[in-house]
């Protein structure tokens, strides 16, 4: 509370991203601890007006159960762990961060930099790698790119990072 309520609050925007992707080999112990987890931060959010973010894999934690977090905005970014569609179809809102597509990894995967003129020519923010969104869904709020600078044995940067997004 003392991020969201002191003199000087560190999350001023009315949204707050929780992150929670990426936590590998979960045990079901630890699942219901991360959904514990969830609901509490969800919960102390809510009740200071704010809106919860978090990536795409909320599915790993809550199982059948994601629907019952469709008040929360999703990053969607793997496809391959959670599918923009079926959230959709939950009632998510959602935005297209599709890793194929949107993001580059410097260092990694030989993607430095995000494929502008491609996307130019071939995209739009209904298109994730695993197929298209119908145009015009109120459940989709965009598209955003995304650099992630987490190969940093070999020396990049977020400066690195803001200077491939600029491009």
């Amino acid at each position: 509370e003392e991020y969201l309520d002191e003199d000087d609050p560190t999350f001023l925007s009315d949204t707050v991203h929780i992150g929670i992707d990426e936590y590998w080999n979960i045990t079901s112990s630890e699942r219901s601890y991360m959904v514990t987890l969830i609901d509490e931060v969800k919960e102390l959010l809510e009740s200071k007006g704010k809106t919860v973010r978090v990536w795409s894999g909320l599915g790993s934690y809550t199982g059948s159960n994601v629907a019952n977090y469709n008040d929360m905005v999703m990053d969607c970014w793997a496809t391959s762990w959670d599918s923009p569609f079926q959230r959709l179809a939950d009632g998510f809102k959602i935005v297209n961060v599709d890793q194929p597509i949107m993001y580059n990894n410097p260092g990694r995967n030989g993607r430095d930099v995000v494929n502008v003129e491609w996307m130019y020519e071939n995209w739009d923010p209904t298109v994730f790698a695993a197929g298209k969104v119908t145009k015009g869904d109120p459940g989709l709020l965009g598209a955003k790119t995304a650099c992630w600078a987490d190969v940093n044995f070999i020396g990049v940067t977020e400066k690195d990072c803001d200077e491939r997004i600029i491009r």
